[in-house]
């Protein structure tokens, strides 16, 4: 359902906007990078709520 429903909505924004819409590409984007995008905020918003206290900097500002 997510697929078809963000497929249609980045075929139609791309061709208003001029750009080509490749199906292949397309699932590819949507089978692998986004659950890897979603896995790396999971675990970016895991490590800041299980880790406590300030961040340590190792920079000179």
């Amino acid at each position: 359902m997510s697929f078809v429903g963000t497929g249609a909505t980045f075929y139609v924004a791309s061709r208003r906007l001029g750009y080509r819409f490749n199906v292949v590409e397309y699932t590819a984007y949507f089978l692998f990078y986004n659950p890897a995008w979603f896995l790396m905020s999971v675990m970016s918003l895991m490590h800041v709520l299980v880790r406590r206290g300030s961040p340590e900097l190792d920079w000179k500002v």
